[in-house]
């Protein structure tokens, strides 16, 4: 956090450049789940100090 601004940074990196068809269903589960997670917000709320 700096100031009223929170950084989020996520990264993943992909080493093969192709795979095997019988992982390709996963490979696209894995996808989704990164999408679904860059779409989630975060909820702030002030700590009781």
């Amino acid at each position: 956090m700096k100031g009223n601004v929170i950084r989020y940074t996520q990264e993943f990196e992909v080493k093969q450049l192709s795979i095997p068809v019988s992982q390709a269903a996963e490979l696209k589960k894995f996808y989704r789940i990164v999408a679904s997670d860059e779409r989630n917000t975060a909820v702030l709320k002030p700590s009781g100090r």
